[in-house]
């Protein structure tokens, strides 16, 4: 085979390299033979393979190829026709991206003939080609070099791919928001991402190794055994999990994750875990917000709900209900309404719930001034939520309601206000005793809407009540109207007293249903007397138709003239047993007045407690106006005559009073009325002038009869006082009960029968004289208060503690021996002092008989031209009978006495021999005084028998012997003289109750 040959059997060049080559004998049979198998050999080799080849000699030419080769670079067929090296390099270098680069490692080999090369080239179409160069030897000589070509693009792209992929999973890891764990198959974590101390606080070294199992900080208590469970079933099943499960923050917060958990294998064929899990703590609240949020909207619908189908009586108990409810639902210790009244200035905790065990504070929440918290009001009129997550932050300028909260041991309160058409009605408050609390916003607008449901509760409530009201009331005044119509038609019919009480009684009972008792009774002296009635039997009418002085609630509401009204008589103290057994539960009394005093009382009873409420009560004032009006005209009609009668005596006997206390000013009882010309009488009278000008206090001493009474109208009539009448008391003709009311006066109630308030002598004595005839009778007790007004000049009325200023002289008289009183502890030593400034004694006439036969003489002229007699002659015989005698009762006894002989004698001359006991004069010291006492008996004795016993009046015993009536009662006692029983039994006990 020649070369040519050759080249065209093996394709390629290679041939006349060896053709060439000197070692070779290409002649030689055996030489051909081998080198025709060895390039046999050599192309099924480069077909076969799946890389290109390129042989080429040490000179750099092309030797040989494969066809793999020629497809891979995509030479053309001309430049494999060609045969030219050169062009065929240039179309290889054409195609790579950096043609430099190849062609400088390619002079690097073949600089280097020995040494082997390896290099990635990549191509214009984006090919990847991996190239290997090594030198070919031929008996261990470097002949030429060999050049493979592998193209590796798609396993450059999928280790690419790889990286990519991991520089992705790398970055992602890196930066997820979720937590990327890695855990052995017994439970060890073996990786953290290392997000996980941004999420939970943690580096991940101080998790790394440690037992997802073991009891530790980290995994939530009540989540590990659900956890180890899961844990194993995957492992055992080789299948994934997904839980929500609590991881615990470093800062001690419990925070939710989700998490999907994967095994998978390794090459080793050791089971991992992987676990993702994101921090749905937000999410977590968020949902538990929404379904709190759902919840109380749940409640809240359903509370609207039961609020719609309330009445209006049953919302108080509605609110008590919700308030019960929201309390608990939202876990707080106290809930309560505060409602705002008197133009807000006031506000009343009107409906509260309470927590057990936490104090209720509504029995002391009532009547709160608004004023008193105006941080807190301030906010709620201006339409704030006042929200106080802890009671101890609140501001300075809230320190009235801190002080408040911390004595209801409140931590934390949110307030809403309560509006009912834009106007703030109260508010509504939750209060937390027990731990502080912050209320959401959500939340707060939650309570927002249950303030604004129970305010329009609470409105419709007032709406329907009012309503309610203005038809009650409607009703009522139409109902009202027709009872005071019928009562008023009744009782208006008739001008006759009884009749009208009657008609009285009848109308009420008949027009109001719970009158069933209706009585009226009239002040009659110390008695209530029984009139009218409607429902009472006859033993009641038997044991209470007259009813003394002060006894029950009739005589009550006389004495106050003010109406009573008892709702229930268990409860009552007034009432007496008669009207407990008649059935009264009951019962309203009113005074009945006619011309301002109390003329009787109407009462209206029921057989049931609370009958009258305050409406009825004004309903049956009017009613008693109306019967005040009937009765004033009935009293009119029956008493006119009798009153204009009477109007015109009253007058008549007041001008004669007035005349008469002038006189007696004037004339009676001045100087000229004094008959005497004695020493021992113009003795008396020097005094008189000498004590009169000043204000002293004059003690007048003497016998009974001896002209004391004169003696003091001189004082007074010589006195500045003696513009204003001397007022005059009879201390021992005043009952010693009644002295003391009598001296200083006393007030309506202050005892019994004192109906109304009484002026006493003192106070009409003020700036005038006051004369105290028999003040030695006067009762010790009244004696301390006559001390206190000549010391102080002030006193009280009886009944009452009201001080009263009087400026009095006052005049004391009497016929007993004070100062033997005293020693005898009968008189107070202290009065008798204070009376005794200037005293003045009368000398009895037995010691002036100087003056009988003047005092005769003027009696006689007095007593003729009253009589209407002319007794002018007065024989010596009686005149020397008159001097004769004693005269025990003094002047009294004289002027009775000449009064008698004028009223005796039948002409002209004055007798008196039969009319008084004659005996000679003797010393009055040897006079025998049991002889007096019997004779002074006697005297009385005669008296009260020509008299029938009668003492008082113009034909009484006492005005025959010239002395006071209380006088003649003393010495009645004092003698033992008593009206014999005959006397007593013809007098009537009414007549004895009057006297």
């Amino acid at each position: 085979m020649d070369k040519e040959t050759l080249w065209q059997a093996t394709g390629n060049s290679q041939v006349k390299q060896i053709a060439n080559c000197p070692l070779f004998d290409m002649t030689a049979p055996d030489v051909l033979k081998e080198l025709e198998e060895s390039l046999s050999l050599l192309n099924a080799t480069l077909e076969s393979t799946a890389d290109g080849i390129l042989v080429v000699s040490s000179e750099g030419k092309i030797v040989s190829f494969n066809r793999k080769f020629v497809d891979m670079w995509n030479i053309p067929d001309s430049i494999i026709d060609s045969r030219d090296d050169d062009q065929a390099l240039e179309f290889v270098l054409d195609q790579l991206k950096n043609p430099e680069s190849f062609l400088k490692k390619v002079k690097d080999l073949y600089s280097h003939p020995e040494a082997e090369s390896y290099d990635v080239l990549e191509l214009n179409d984006g090919r990847i080609l991996e190239r290997y160069s090594q030198p070919q030897r031929i008996r261990e000589k470097v002949v030429g070099r060999v050049w493979s070509f592998r193209d590796v693009t798609e396993r450059r792209c999928a280790e690419q791919a790889l990286r990519d992929s991991e520089e992705r999973y790398r970055t992602l890891v890196e930066n997820a928001y979720d937590l990327i764990s890695e855990a052995s198959s017994d439970g060890r974590w073996l990786y953290l991402s290392p997000n996980y101390k941004d999420v939970l606080g943690y580096e991940p070294d101080e998790i790394i190794g440690k037992s997802i199992f073991e009891k530790n900080e980290t995994c939530h208590p009540d989540d590990l055994a659900g956890f180890k469970t899961e844990f194993t079933r995957m492992v055992n099943t080789f299948s994934s999990s997904r839980g929500i499960f609590r991881l615990r923050h470093k800062n001690g917060e419990w925070r939710w994750f989700e998490g999907v958990c994967t095994p998978f294998k390794r090459t080793t064929g050791e089971i991992r875990i992987v676990c993702i899990s994101r921090d749905i703590t937000e999410r977590k609240r968020v949902e538990e917000a929404l379904e709190y949020r759902v919840r109380f909207g749940n409640l809240i619908s359903s509370l609207s709900t039961h609020f719609i189908n309330l009445a209006s009586d049953e919302i108080d108990e509605g609110i008590n209900y919700a308030l019960k409810a929201i309390g608990e639902f939202a876990e707080v210790d106290r809930s309560y309404i505060f409602l705002y009244r008197d133009r807000r200035r006031i506000v009343d905790n009107t409906h509260e719930w309470c927590a057990p065990g936490v104090e209720p504070q509504i029995h002391r929440l009532k009547g709160q001034l608004v004023d008193d918290f105006p941080w807190l009001m301030g906010k709620l009129k201006r339409g704030e939520v006042v929200h106080v997550p802890r009671v101890s932050d609140l501001p300075p300028e809230a320190s009235a309601e801190k002080e408040e909260f911390e004595f209801q041991e409140i931590r934390s309160l949110v307030i809403v206000s309560l509006v009912f058409g834009g106007a703030p009605i109260g508010f509504l408050g939750f209060d937390s005793v027990r731990t502080e609390k912050t209320w959401s916003e959500d939340t707060i607008e939650l309570l927002k809407i249950v303030g604004e449901m129970f305010a329009n509760a609470l409105e419709r409530k007032r709406t329907e009540e009012a309503l309610k009201e203005s038809f009650a009331q409607l009703s009522k005044k139409t109902r009202y109207e027709s009872i005071v119509s019928a009562v008023g038609r009744s009782i208006h019919q008739t001008i006759n007293l009884q009749d009208v009480l009657d008609n009285a009684v009848d109308a009420i009972n008949e027009n109001m249903d719970q009158a069933d008792i209706v009585e009226i009774y009239l002040i009659e002296g110390d008695e209530a007397v029984l009139k009218a009635h409607k429902g009472y039997t006859d033993e009641y009418i038997e044991r209470a138709g007259r009813i003394p002085y002060p006894k029950g609630f009739i005589w009550k509401t006389a004495l106050n003239l003010e109406t009573i009204y008892c709702p229930d008589t268990e409860q009552d103290t007034v009432i007496g047993p008669a009207g407990g057994e008649a059935g009264i539960k009951s019962y309203l009394s009113m005074p009945i007045r006619f011309e301002g005093q109390i003329f009787g009382v109407i009462g209206i009873n029921s057989f049931k407690e609370n009958s009258f409420n305050e409406e009825e009560q004004k309903l049956l004032n009017t009613v008693r106006h109306q019967i005040e009006i009937a009765i004033k005209n009935a009293k009119q009609a029956e008493a006119l005559k009798e009153a204009l009668s009477e109007v015109e005596r009253l007058k008549n006997r007041l001008q004669a009073e007035n005349v008469y206390l002038r006189e007696e000013i004037r004339t009676e009882h001045n100087f000229e009325e004094i008959i005497g010309e004695s020493q021992a009488l113009k003795n008396v009278l020097r005094k008189v002038e000498q004590v009169a000008p000043t204000d002293a206090t004059v003690l007048i001493q003497g016998e009974t009869g001896t002209g004391k009474e004169l003696v003091a109208h001189a004082i007074h009539n010589l006195s500045p006082r003696k513009d204003r009448p001397l007022i005059k008391v009879n201390c021992g003709a005043i009952s010693p009960g009644l002295v003391e009311s009598e001296l200083f006066g006393h007030e309506k109630g202050a005892f019994t029968g004192a109906i109304q308030r009484r002026v006493g002598r003192f106070e009409l004595a003020n700036d005038s004289t006051i004369f105290l005839d028999e003040v030695g009778e006067l009762p010790q007790d009244t004696q301390v208060k006559l001390l206190r007004v000549l010391q102080e000049g002030e006193f009280e009325r009886v009944g009452d503690s009201q001080t009263i200023k009087v400026n009095v002289r006052v005049i004391a008289a009497t016929n007993r021996d004070l100062k033997k009183a005293v020693e005898e502890g009968n008189f107070r030593p202290d009065l008798y002092y204070r009376l005794n400034v200037f005293p003045i004694l009368i000398p009895p006439l037995r010691e002036r008989k100087d003056d009988v036969e003047l005092l005769v003489s003027y009696f006689t002229a007095k007593y003729s031209t009253k009589l209407g007699k002319k007794v002018e002659v007065i024989p010596k015989k009686t005149m020397d009978a008159l001097l004769s005698y004693h005269w025990p009762g003094n002047a009294r006894e004289l002027e009775n006495v000449i009064e008698r002989a004028v009223i005796l004698a039948h002409g002209n001359t004055l007798q008196v021999e039969d009319l008084i006991d004659v005996r000679p004069d003797t010393d009055s010291q040897g006079l025998n005084l049991e002889t007096l006492e019997h004779m002074e008996r006697s005297h009385i004795l005669q008296a009260l028998a020509k008299t029938n016993w009668v003492i008082d009046g113009k034909r009484g015993a006492a005005m025959i012997l010239g002395i006071n009536p209380g006088t003649l009662r003393s010495r009645m006692r004092k003698l033992g003289i008593k009206k014999p029983e005959a006397f007593e039994k013809s007098v009537s006990p009414r007549a004895q109750v009057l006297k």
